[in-house]
This record gives structure tokens, sequence and C-alpha cells, in this order.
């Protein structure tokens, strides 16, 4: 844990204000050195004549020993603080307004200052249209080499950034609660997912709670962490919106999915976000041309991919071709081995056994049971589109039954299938 003297300082201060506070960005930048600016506060009376009576109390009672106190805690929870004069800082950052004087993270900042980064944003409940391209478009943009930035919310945010660390690249969630604080509580099995392929980061302190108005605070890192923005689903109040603006602000430019449905409710944020000027995202390829680059081949892409041995995320990968399943291995190539279905082991009848037994593992759940049952038929390994085909189960509850099993042990994935401990793919 970093205790060099300014970012104790910074510390206090930020203890004495509150996260995202006008005042304390407006006197850090007429006092760019913390110690001077904590000496000023104590003694100088013209600058204490203009602080509030509730925060001039708190510049008498809050002591150093307070922030110290801070650091011990991050410290026993292994939470990492990055200071707005360290090198490790986001640089994107310090130019939004208000820039964050400490960010407290758990896992690792690495590639947050890559060339490019997308924010991708959506409802909390999109329809499976949008789930399919936040999927689709976070796992092109990450395997390409472009981090993920989202909120860590139910659907679309959480979508996004499985999908970018289940293609091998960096995924941030920016909360709007301390980054120790379990929510939403359907997203904590995630936690560790997102901090082996990127961080959760925030400027709250560790143990703040969701409150409705820290949200709108939080969007102006989101975004300020992206160079561009997609809205995947917006309806007419959600708090994409917020974000967007603040991306427009800060010079972004704003990107919003096309709507499934014009006469559908759920996509009236996209349709006015598009008539007020966002470009329409159509494919990654609008993203590629925005950021002048060209993206990897397919094959070297996925080659990519399959070298990475860290863990990875389900997330559905390209479009299966409908080609039956063949009774025999093949030697295709491992392009063609990802866009065609998994082949079954044996076409088999009722009763008749697989030509490479596996034990089917016990999951400890009706539905774990089932899907691994499922795995198991297949030799070379099947992909998740193709076994949520074959299982006729809501793709939601699949994604996450798969991703506990793969972290247990009990599936195995190699970047593009499942199989089964044991099943030679």
């Amino acid at each position: 844990m970093n205790k060099e003297p300014s970012i104790v300082y910074r510390a206090w201060a930020l203890i004495v204000f509150g996260p995202g506070d006008r005042q304390l960005s407006e006197l850090s930048q007429r006092y760019p050195d913390p110690a001077d600016l904590y000496l000023t506060l104590l003694q100088d009376e013209a600058e204490r004549a203009r602080l509030h009576p509730k925060i001039l109390s708190a510049v008498d009672n809050i002591t150093l020993d307070r922030a110290k106190m801070m650091f011990d805690y991050c410290a026993k929870n292994h939470i990492s603080i990055v200071s707005v004069d360290s090198r490790e800082y986001p640089e994107r950052l310090r130019n939004i307004y208000a820039p964050p004087q400490l960010l407290f993270y758990i896992g690792s900042l690495a590639g947050i200052n890559a060339k490019n980064t997308v924010g991708m944003i959506g409802t909390r409940n999109p329809s499976e249209y949008s789930r399919q391209v936040a999927q689709s478009l976070s796992s092109d943009l990450a395997s390409n080499g472009i981090p993920i930035i989202s909120g860590f919310a139910e659907g679309i945010d959480i979508t996004s950034q499985l999908a970018a660390a289940h293609s091998g690249g960096r995924t941030f969630a920016v909360m709007g609660c301390g980054v120790d604080v379990d929510y939403p509580k359907p997203n904590r099995r995630y936690r560790e997912i997102i901090t082996n392929n990127g961080a959760i980061i925030s400027e709250f302190f560790p143990g703040t709670s969701p409150l409705p108005k820290n949200f709108p605070q939080r969007n102006r890192i989101l975004s300020g962490l992206s160079d561009s923005i997609i809205i995947v689903e917006a309806g007419q109040r959600s708090g994409s919106l917020n974000t967007a603006t603040h991306a427009a602000d800060q010079g972004k430019t704003v990107f919003a999915v096309p709507p499934m449905d014009i006469f559908d409710n759920r996509y009236i944020g996209n349709i006015e976000l598009i008539r007020d000027g966002a470009q329409v995202v159509m494919g990654s390829r609008d993203i590629f041309d925005e950021f002048r680059i060209e993206p990897i081949a397919p094959q070297q892409k996925e080659r990519l991919v399959l070298n990475r041995t860290e863990k990875r995320t389900p997330a559905e990968p390209k479009k299966e071709s409908t080609q039956k399943p063949k009774t025999e291995k093949s030697s295709t190539t491992a392009k063609d081995a990802h866009d065609k279905p998994a082949s079954p082991a044996k076409d088999t009848k009722q009763g008749e056994k697989s030509p490479s037994p596996v034990r089917i593992p016990d999951t400890g759940s009706e539905l774990g049971n089932k899907i691994a049952a499922e795995i198991s038929k297949y030799d070379d390994g099947i992909t998740l589109p193709y076994l949520i085909d074959r299982l006729g189960i809501d793709p939601d509850r699949v994604l996450e039954i798969i991703t506990d099993l793969e972290l247990s042990g009990a599936v195995l994935y190699d970047g593009t299938k499942y199989t089964l401990p044991g099943r030679k793919g």
C-alpha cells in the first residue's frame, strides 16, 4: 500500500470534502501540492472564510490519523489506492470535471491507458437482441485489444464485461459504491472474473453504500475512461443517458445501437440519442473506423485468444453454421472448428455409451448436471450458442451456471468450446 505523504494528504482532503466535490477540485488546482493545501486550510484565514461551516468543522476535527486508518483498512482487504499524483493514475481522468483525487480498486489497472477504450452501457433488463449485440461487440472489440469500460450492473453492463474477459481482453468496472461492497448481489460471482481481467474501480471510500445519488457522479468517470461510448439499450429515463451526456460534454463520440423495434418503449433512449446526433453502430467495424484501426484477422484473433491461460468467462462466439454434426473427428482448421457446431462424440441411441467415456461430475444442481451431461456428448467440445440451443433453457441461466462450473473446474473452456475434464478436444 502506497503511504507516501502526498497520498495521505489527498486522503485527508477527500475525507473532509467528500468524493467529487467541486470546491475540493478548485482548491486542488490552486494548491497542487496536497501538503500545501492541508496547511492552507488549517492556517489561512482567507481560505477558511470561504469554507462552509460543516467543511470548516471537518478541517479542524479530522486528523491525518483518520486517513492512515483508511489505508490500514484497505491493506487488510486487498484494496489498492492510486492518487492523482501517481504515474499509474488513468491519464484520461486528469482532464474531466472534478478528477477523482484518489481511486480505490481491486485487480490491476494494467491496460487502462490503452490507446483506444470503449464504454458499453445499457439497461439492467435488456432484450435478447440487445444482449446478443452487447456480447458480439464487446467480444470483437476486446479481442482486438480494446478494453471495455462499464458499470458492473446487471444486464448490458455485466454481459459486456463477461464477453470482454472471455475474449482474453481487459475490462474495468466503475462502481457507484465502495469496491468492497457486493453490489449488485447477483453479480457477486463475477467479481473475481473482472478482477482477473482488469479491475473494479471507485472514487468512493470502501464501505460506501450504493446510494442513488452516487451513480450520476460515477458516470463522469465511466465516460471519462472511455474514448467512445456505446449505448446498447436505453429507455426514456435510463441512467445510460446520463453517461451519454457526460461523454458528449467530454468531447467523446456517442454511439447508439439501432432499436430492434421502433415502437418498443425499451428503445426510446436509443431513438432520441440517434435523433440528437449519436452515431449509429451497426457492428464493430464502425468502432474500428472511428479509431482508424484495422481489426486482427479472425484466424489471428482466435489464435491469440486460445493462447491465453487466464480464466475466461463464457460469452457467445461467432454464429454457428447449420451443418449436421459428424460422427468422426475431422481435420478442420481452427477457424472451421470455431464457426461450426461442435461434433457429437457419436450419434448415440438411448443407453448407448460414448466412444470416449468420461465421468459426468455431480455439480450440485439439477441444471448444472444437465449442462454437464449435454457437454459429455461431444468429444471435441461444444460452443455456448449450440449448447443453449440444445438445452432450450434461458440463455442467462445457462451463462450463470456454466460460469460457476468453469470456476469450480467441473467444465473446461479453451476459448471456443466447453468440454469435461478428461475429454480430449
